[in-house]
C-alpha cells in the first residue's frame, strides 16, 4: 500500500465519470488535430480571430446550458472573488492561453501545444496558494515535480526544435 489513509469507493457514477472525462479528452485531441487543417484553410486570419470565434461560441452555449442545469445566485456571482476569477478565466485562460495555443499548433506539431492540459493545473494552484492561502502538501509538490519533467522530457524534441528556430531567426537580424 502507498499511502494508508487513501482508499477509493467505485461506483457506476464514478465509472461513467471517467468515461466522460476520457471522451472528453478524445475529442479535445481530434479538435487539436483539426485546428492545423483550420489555421492552413485561413492562412490569413489572426489566432486571435479564431479564438475569438471558438469562444464566442462555447460561451453562448455554455450559458444556455446554465440556465438548464445551474442554481444561480447573484450574490455569489458579484462577489470580489468571482468576478477576479471570472476576469482571469477571460484574459488569461481564453483570450491569452488559447491564442497562444492556436499560434503552438501553427508553429509545431499538435502534442506540443496539448501539453497545456498539464501544466494549466500548476498555475491554478500557484494561484490558490497566492491569492487564497490554499495548503500545498509534499504530495502536490512531488506531483507537480513528476508533471513538470514528463512534460518536458515528452516535448523535448519540439523544445530543442523552437529554441534552435528562435536562435536562428535572433542571428538572421543581427546579421
Amino acid at each position: 500500500m502507498i499511502i494508508p489513509s487513501f482508499s477509493i469507493d467505485i461506483s457506476s457514477l464514478w465509472m461513467i465519470g471517467c468515461f466522460a472525462i476520457i471522451l472528453g479528452e478524445v475529442f479535445y485531441a481530434s479538435g487539436t488535430i483539426y485546428t492545423k487543417h483550420v489555421i492552413r484553410k485561413f492562412e490569413t486570419t489572426s489566432p486571435i480571430a479564431l479564438n475569438a470565434a471558438q469562444m464566442m461560441h462555447g460561451g453562448i452555449l455554455l450559458i444556455i446550458l446554465s440556465f438548464f442545469t445551474e442554481h444561480i445566485q447573484l450574490d455569489d456571482l458579484l462577489s470580489p472573488a468571482s468576478i477576479g476569477s471570472l476576469l482571469y478565466l477571460i484574459i488569461f485562460g481564453s483570450m491569452i492561453g488559447h491564442s497562444i495555443y492556436y499560434w503552438l499548433v501553427s508553429q509545431t506539431n499538435p502534442v506540443f501545444p496539448s501539453t497545456w492540459l498539464y501544466i494549466s493545473p500548476l498555475i491554478a494552484v500557484i494561484l490558490g496558494v497566492t491569492f487564497y492561502h490554499e495548503y500545498i502538501s509534499w504530495l502536490t509538490g512531488i506531483g507537480t515535480l513528476t508533471i513538470v519533467v514528463g512534460t518536458v522530457l515528452v516535448n523535448f524534441e519540439t523544445l530543442r526544435e523552437l529554441l534552435w528556430k528562435k536562435e536562428t531567426v535572433l542571428q538572421d537580424v543581427k546579421n
